[in-house]
């Protein structure tokens, strides 16, 4: 006999479709095949490995679903798993001794894992307390150039627990577990770097975590300067959401006008509208400049023409900006202004580098025509 999907969610419905004798019959049955299914026992073959794996794994061997949150239970070593369980069974098994927990729902033999509630502070002979998860802080830097590397990847070894340095290089890895790590850093262009600690309950802060790269022993100064922005923007761009074009100012060397304008007409899908001798404005993607939006460390400054939505960039000393990122599709945090991109200009901060820094630009012009009368005839000088 079919039953509905309404009747077999509401008891309340099965009371009013079937009578009392034949609905006793019905639900029983019902409830009794599927904690039957929940009891039953399956063969299992899990490997140790991290929580967020192993986990998913034991939902798909038991065929039942198992809530969890990724970024708890990331990180937590398991034990391995062989032979036949129930589901409750193969996951205290697989969590026996970690920090996590699996409970079962005793209305509905769902399966959920989450952190032990923690243990009130011992104190060992010694009188020490240990008891809490420790974070770990540092910063990623390059000591041929002092420069903060923004965009580092910083992972725990042996885990999967990956960070990204900020743009004064720093990083923060949280809810470890107290004993000795090792910390990995890459960054593009550079040798990898490894640092071991120590880490105790709470903060711990490390002595900076340094990447080079012995090719700079045999670099002119100029040269590791244009290498270290090159890479600086390829990390930008391979972390961008969007479709980004993130450039160093050093790549294209010195800029004859030193002005804006004349840098960004050489970006790919980057126009640039003379006003005269100068690049006075610029468009992406063919439109119009009045639909590009011109942004310095992401806040859109003021056009020149009040009547005009256009932005002058010829006035924009290049020596000022570190790099340059051109976004053809933006972001939701962005304004909804820009049908053609958005070319964001990055500034130099002294947060950017350790140690001091001394930018020196100098230009000469000479003309040999000055004061002299040419002769449109074509006879010379005169």
């Amino acid at each position: 006999m079919h039953l509905s999907s309404a009747c077999l969610l509401s008891a309340t419905l099965l009371c009013r479709v079937w009578v009392a004798g034949r609905r006793l019959a019905l639900v029983a049955p019902l409830f009794a095949t599927v904690w039957a299914g929940d009891a039953a026992k399956r063969a299992y073959d899990l490997p140790a490995g991290d929580a967020a794996t192993t986990l998913r794994q034991l939902s798909e061997a038991s065929r039942r679903e198992i809530l969890f949150a990724a970024d708890v239970v990331r990180g937590v070593p398991t034990n391995p798993v062989r032979g036949e369980f129930t589901a409750l069974e193969a996951g205290e098994r697989l969590l026996a001794g970690t920090a996590l927990a699996v409970l079962q729902d005793e209305k509905t033999g769902a399966l959920a894992v989450r952190r032990r509630a923690a243990a009130a502070p011992a104190a060992n002979a010694a009188g020490a307390v240990r008891s809490g998860d420790a974070t770990v802080q540092g910063r990623v830097v390059n000591p041929a150039t002092g420069a903060a590397l923004e965009g580092a990847t910083v992972q725990v070894a042996g885990t999967d627990r990956t960070v990204l340095t900020e743009r004064d290089g720093t990083f923060s890895i949280p809810r470890l577990a107290p004993g000795a790590v090792v910390l990995r850093a890459t960054y593009p262009g550079l040798d990898p770097g490894t640092q071991t600690a120590e880490l105790k309950p709470g903060a711990n802060v490390l002595p900076d975590l340094k990447l080079t790269s012995d090719i700079y022993a045999m670099e002119a100064f100029a040269v590791s300067a244009a290498r270290e922005g090159n890479a600086a923007a390829i990390v930008r761009q391979e972390n961008a959401l969007t479709i980004t074009n993130s450039v160093s100012t050093d790549a294209y060397g010195n800029v004859a006008k030193g002005d804006m304008g004349s840098f960004l007409q050489r970006l790919p899908g980057v126009v640039g509208e003379y006003g005269g001798s100068a690049v006075d404005a610029i468009s992406v993607r063919g439109l119009s400049p009045e639909f590009t939006t011109v942004t310095m460390d992401g806040t859109r400054f003021a056009a020149a023409n009040p009547d005009s939505r256009t932005q002058i960039v010829s006035g924009i000393a290049s020596g000022s900006i570190e790099s340059v990122e051109v976004v053809k599709t933006p972001t939701a945090d962005m304004d909804a202004e820009s049908l053609g991109g958005v070319v964001n200009l990055r500034t130099r901060s002294g947060f950017d580098r350790s140690g001091r820094a001394i930018i020196l630009n100098a230009a000469g012009a000479y003309n040999e025509t000055m004061g002299r009368h040419l002769d449109p005839s074509g006879g010379g000088r005169r």
